[in-house]
This record gives C-alpha cells, sequence and structure tokens, in this order.
C-alpha cells in the first residue's frame, strides 16, 4: 500500500514586516527562494528583496525534518536531486527510512511560496 502525504507550508513576506506597512509596501516586497548545493546537498534559503529572513540549518540543509513512528529523534531530510516542472522546483526524490520524499517548492506570488 502506498500512501501519499501533502504538507503545505506558506511562506510570505507579509510576516517579516511591522504591522504598520501598507498594502503597496506589503506588495512590493519579493519574496524568493536560494536554492543552492553544497557537498552534494541542496539548501534552502528565502530572501525578501535580497535579504535573506529564513535560513536552513547546517544539519538540515532543506529546513525539514522527519520524526519516524516508534523514534524519539529526527532524521534531516537531505536532497541531492533537484529538477523544475514549470514554475515548480522539485527536490528529491529521497528516502528517509521507508519514506521516499520530494519537496515542491512554488512561487505562487511576489509575497507568497508554496513548500
Amino acid at each position: 500500500m502506498t500512501a501519499k502525504i501533502i504538507l503545505t507550508l506558506l511562506i510570505v513576506a507579509a510576516a517579516t514586516l511591522p504591522a504598520c506597512c501598507s498594502t503597496q509596501e506589503i506588495e512590493a516586497q519579493q519574496l524568493k527562494p536560494v536554492l543552492k548545493k553544497s557537498a552534494g546537498v541542496w539548501t534552502a534559503n528565502y530572501t525578501v528583496n535580497g535579504r535573506t529572513i529564513a535560513a536552513s540549518a547546517p544539519d538540515s540543509p532543506a529546513g525539514l525534518e522527519v520524526r519516524l513512528e516508534n523514534e524519539s529523534h529526527f532524521h534531516p531530510v537531505e536532497f541531492r536531486q533537484k529538477k523544475s516542472r514549470g514554475r515548480v522546483i522539485i527536490l528529491g526524490p529521497t528516502r528517509v527510512g521507508p519514506l521516499s520524499i520530494n519537496l515542491e517548492i512554488e512561487q505562487i506570488g511576489p509575497a507568497l511560496i508554496r513548500r
């Protein structure tokens, strides 16, 4: 039996702005994923107008960890492959225990990314 689990995380640039900002200031934010390959593993960071707002930890390069059933610790998910399908960037697949994991990153709007 195969199960597909979809976890969606929306990253919004507006969350990095003070509450006083106008709609035009929020829309002017350019949130971008920044993917780099280091030691054969893809890292995922996020910038707003070129300034890093979210950086993955060295022990979790894609910013994703999985805890398997009956285990107390988390396993970092490391992606060694990257491909694109339209405007969607796909990292993986990679295996963690019995799981095969892909991470899809899609720019939905200037200040919104779906992971």
